[in-house]
């Protein structure tokens, strides 16, 4: 929007408003590769379903153990993560 003060000098309005978190994703799924490797895919917040609260601009995924210690995080712009060296047999969070 623009507006005109007096003396002709131009007035400039912008309205900001606060980024939030786009909503979840859904058809979370973790598939082994091999026995050292998995691939994490999942699908897009549903604009329709779940209302979005903002634009995905990548998605942060983050593999944990049983003890919630950070193994390994990613920040991806596609929908799956792929995450190497791992221990067979072990039990993994994302």
């Amino acid at each position: 929007m623009q507006a005109m003060l007096p003396g002709g000098f131009p007035f400039h309005q912008f309205n900001l408003f606060e980024a939030s978190l786009p909503g979840k994703v859904h058809f979370l799924l973790a598939d082994p590769v091999s026995p050292f490797t998995i691939e994490v895919t999942w699908r897009p917040p549903d604009p329709i379903t779940l209302h979005p609260r903002g634009h995905v601009i990548y998605y942060h995924v983050i593999l944990t153990d049983q003890y919630n210690f950070e193994l390994h995080k990613k920040n991806v712009t596609g929908l799956k993560a792929t995450f190497h060296g791992l221990t067979p047999n072990s039990l993994y969070y994302v």
